[in-house]
């Protein structure tokens, strides 16, 4: 059975706000029933959708995302690896099973509003500028609150195609404590703002991402498992996840942390295309952080004009990961929260088993960018391990670090370097 939003009031013309119209379609709807969004541009806050129904957009189908904060109310959620009360996203799927969200339309959330709420006009102002100048660049991005576009959260048998999601106001597409999701021909574009990932796999299990297009100011799709030690207390691995036959035209790449205290395990990333991107295949996480990364297969990449093609930091970003609290008083819980500790003989991130193989990494002839081959970094205590590059060919200008691993093997592996290592780029996304 269909039901149709503008049965039910809904008017689409960007000016009129249809949140109460399409939310009623909604409810009304039967089960294994459609909702369909027909051509016109639906102005709306939170939209929450329930089990065993279809949302389909219609071509010329916009859901457009107010610019008002109050119009998405706040949930328990959880936002770069803390629970905490945070804006639902314009589309929400919370504690749901048997869900499908479909069809050529667009999700916008008018990121330009959100991000220059942010960091201003310059990327230097906005609200981020007060917690720079006391020493909370840690705490900034958890209270510059702003929607996503689509949130999975506490759900099963979910699939999410054909859609384009643009102009984000934060994270794009959010996969939480999740089972049984498939992801794919979606489109990620028009994000140039402060943490627009494209696509969040969060302690979710039995995940396909595939042909997909990303161009994200963010990771464009990244798996995570909770930050420190509250990501710890929840305690949910990431696993059985598939990343395959995706394009990356511009940001982080294809990403595992930074977030990664309940561990990932279980990987396999293959057949993706990066062109003009900051990194390819990407690790990150913190001395604070814990947690493990193991089993990773990667094969089948192209690159061109990659900034990164491997970047694996197992110590990224200090100034993000440096927590700073002298007082505990007349604060908000989630601060604390997202201050928590990790005990100190789990601290440090153990990353063994990857394999790479079958890489292609080239630099157009007017290329002007940094070019580094490899920045595989970990601790001398807990050094990576079992780490394989097979048949790989990078051009690079410089080579890189390679530092703290144990039983690295390179087989077939040919490296063209044009200078020495320029320190300038040891500081790279230290945003």
């Amino acid at each position: 059975m269909e039901f149709n939003v503008k049965d039910y009031g809904a008017v689409g013309d960007g000016v009129t706000i249809d949140t109460a119209a399409i939310q009623k379609t909604i409810d009304t709807a039967t089960a294994d029933s459609k909702v369909m969004l027909p051509a016109g541009i639906y102005l709306v806050g939170s939209l929450f959708l329930k089990s065993e129904l279809q949302l389909e957009f219609h071509s010329g189908a916009q859901l457009l995302g107010i610019k008002d904060i109050t119009q998405y109310p706040e949930i328990d959620a959880r936002v770069a690896g803390v629970e905490m009360k945070w804006p639902a996203a314009i589309l929400n799927v919370l504690e749901c099973h048997d869900v499908k969200i479909t069809g050529p339309g667009i999700i916008d959330g008018q990121g330009p509003h959100w991000w220059k709420l942010y960091w201003g006009e310059d990327q230097k102002g906005g609200k981020r500028k007060w917690y720079d100048e006391h020493d909370l660049r840690w705490i900034a991005d958890y209270e510059i609150k702003r929607p996503r576009e689509i949130l999975v959260y506490k759900s099963q048998q979910i699939a999410v195609s054909d859609v384009t999601l643009q102009y984000s106001g934060f994270w794009n597409l959010q996969l939480t404590y999740s089972d049984h999701v498939d992801v794919h021909n979606i489109r990620v574009c028009q994000n140039y703002g402060p943490s627009t990932d494209g696509i969040d796999i969060d302690s979710s299990t039995n995940v396909r991402v595939h042909n997909c297009q990303l161009a994200c100011g963010d990771d464009c799709i990244v798996i995570k498992s909770g930050r420190d030690g509250d990501g710890l207390r929840v305690n949910k691995i990431s696993e059985h996840i598939e990343i395959d036959h995706c394009q990356i035209y511009s940001g982080y790449g294809v990403v595992i942390g930074s977030e990664v205290s309940a561990g990932v395990r279980d990987v396999y990333i293959h057949d993706i295309s990066f062109g003009n991107s900051d990194c390819g295949f990407r690790m990150k996480s913190s001395q604070d952080r814990g947690g493990f990364v193991d089993n990773v297969r990667v094969e089948n990449l192209t690159m061109n004009n990659v900034q990164f093609p491997f970047s694996w930091l197992m110590s990224w970003h200090n100034e993000y990961n440096r927590k700073v609290l002298n007082d505990k008083h007349d604060i908000p819980d989630f601060w604390l929260a997202v201050a928590d500790q990790i005990p100190e003989n789990q601290k440090k991130t153990k990353v063994s088993n990857i394999s790479v193989k079958n890489v292609t990494a080239t630099l157009s002839k007017d290329y002007r960018l940094p070019a580094r081959a490899f920045d595989l970094k970990a601790f001398p205590d807990k050094p990576m391990a079992n780490i394989h590059f097979s048949n790989v060919k990078i051009m690079a200008k410089e080579f890189g670090h390679i530092e703290a691993i144990d039983n690295l093997q390179f087989d077939q592996v040919t490296v063209d370097v044009k200078q020495a290592n320029n320190a300038i780029n040891d500081e790279f996304d230290n945003r």
